[in-house]
């Protein structure tokens, strides 16, 4: 179920509207003027939350929504260049990460996210330019070369697992600690017995932080360093 057309530009006046029995709200707040935070709705039928808050360049925070049953996030808060905090959100369906927190220039944390069906993660944290740490349960698929561009104050990536089976990960404009990227070298999947070899990059400045006994830990399981 989806409301006829979006919210849009309208002014929302909170508890007015009945979104109990939605299940799409892609773009159901999308270049609305609500400043401060975001008006709490019944989302917890939701399944498609894509570009939900698509330029709400006015919202600083968000409440918590109830999304167990959400599976695409994409875009979700692209563009909202004020948020500066996220509640801990049940994103343990999602499979479409893509763009997801775009251009959120003033966010500097999110709360572990749950990643396990995620497959496109592209442009993820793009822009996110006060980002400083990143913390997800699995990272495979596509978009891995572009989840983490310009996080120019992303020092710390903590994932569970990484399987690279379809992309490289790039890191290289992330200014990353030593325990982070060791952690992240510890997550990855071994490949030790394939032929293809998969690449990290983590740029100069990276690589100069790491000892050979750390970067082994990811060259001794198929992965080349760059």
């Amino acid at each position: 179920m989806k409301l006829k057309g979006r919210i849009g530009r309208a002014t929302i006046q909170p508890n007015t509207l009945n979104t109990a029995m939605l299940t799409d709200f892609s773009l159901f707040l999308s270049r609305n003027r609500v400043t401060g935070a975001a008006p709490y709705f019944d989302t917890s039928n939701g399944i498609n939350f894509k570009q939900m808050f698509l330029n709400c360049d006015e919202i600083t925070s968000i409440p918590k929504y109830n999304t167990s049953k959400g599976t695409n996030f994409g875009g979700m808060f692209q563009q909202c260049e004020k948020l500066t905090t996220i509640p801990l959100l049940d994103t343990s369906k999602g499979t479409e990460f893509g763009a997801m927190f775009r251009n959120c220039s003033e966010l500097e944390s999110i709360p572990k996210l749950n990643t396990d069906s995620g497959t496109i993660f592209s442009t993820m944290f793009q822009q996110c330019k006060k980002l400083k740490s990143v913390s997800m349960t699995f990272l495979t698929g596509v978009g891995l070369t572009t989840i983490f561009t310009n996080c120019f104050a992303l020092t710390n990536v903590d994932i569970d697992r990484i399987s690279l089976n379809r992309s490289h990960l790039s890191l290289s404009e992330c200014p990353l600690t030593v325990d982070s990227m060791v952690n992240i070298f510890n997550a990855l999947d071994d490949h030790t017995e394939e032929i293809t070899v998969y690449t990290i990059t983590l740029g100069t400045d990276n690589l100069n932080k790491l000892t050979a006994e750390q970067k082994a830990i990811a060259i001794n399981k198929n992965y080349k360093l760059a």
